[in-house]
């Protein structure tokens, strides 16, 4: 029996066969530190070619600073660079989250 036609129908059973895969919640799957979606988004552009831990380090550090999208949109560049550094390819990352900041606010 063939799958689904629409695209509405392949995204679900494109979910049920992802939760059968791997069942709990994204806190348990995934081995980032967040509280909240946005901290979440944060912590997966800074996990670029790098570790989840480096992430984890770094991230209390940058969320404590800048703890609302408003304030890291606001932010000065060099100063989370130095925050996020650790992680590789600052210079990028900063722009990254600093711009999606920006697009949230």
């Amino acid at each position: 029996m063939p799958g689904p036609r629409s695209e509405k129908g392949r995204a679900r059973e494109a979910a049920a066969r992802l939760r059968a895969e791997y069942p709990g919640d994204a806190r348990s799957l995934c081995e980032l530190d967040f509280d909240g979606p946005y901290q979440l988004l944060v912590a997966t552009v800074l996990s670029a070619q790098t570790t989840d831990v480096r992430v984890n380090s770094v991230t209390p550090a940058l969320f404590s600073r800048w703890p609302e999208p408003a304030d890291l949109a606001a932010a000065d560049p060099a100063e989370v660079e130095q925050v996020v550094h650790p992680t590789g390819f600052f210079r990028a990352k900063t722009a990254s989250i600093i711009g999606l900041a920006a697009n949230l606010v």
